[in-house]
């Protein structure tokens, strides 16, 4: 008698994880909070900070660099012989935008290690 209850307790307990398991709302609600976060996402107004913020460092880092780099070409002609100058400047502003490119490929590599570890 003893063996019959513990018996019927372990087939309950099977069956009630089994019904969790496959509960039918389950992926319903799943649907249901994705649909609420994209609604609450499109109703917040637009923000450019936000919209910079999504774009890979990597490209960022790149543009920092041809800014750096235009600069560069605008005042190295100013200083020293104007070809040698520009010459220069256009070799040191390609350098440039690599390093940005590379310094901000190791930040996004950095921020999905972050993103992997949460």
């Amino acid at each position: 008698m003893a063996g019959d209850r513990s018996d019927l307790e372990r087939l309950k307990r099977i069956r009630d994880r089994q019904l969790s398991a496959r509960d039918p709302g389950k992926k319903q609600r799943m649907i249901q909070q994705t649909i609420t976060h994209k609604h609450r996402r499109a109703s917040q107004p637009f923000s450019m900070g936000r919209m910079i913020a999504e774009v890979p460092k990597r490209w960022t880092g790149a543009f920092i660099g041809l800014v750096f780099g235009v600069i560069a070409v605008i005042v190295l002609p100013l200083i020293m012989d104007p070809t040698q100058g520009t010459v220069l400047g256009f070799g040191l502003m390609g350098f440039i935008a690599l390093m940005g490119f590379l310094v901000g490929r190791a930040r996004d590599a950095m921020d999905d290690i972050t993103d992997l570890i949460r």
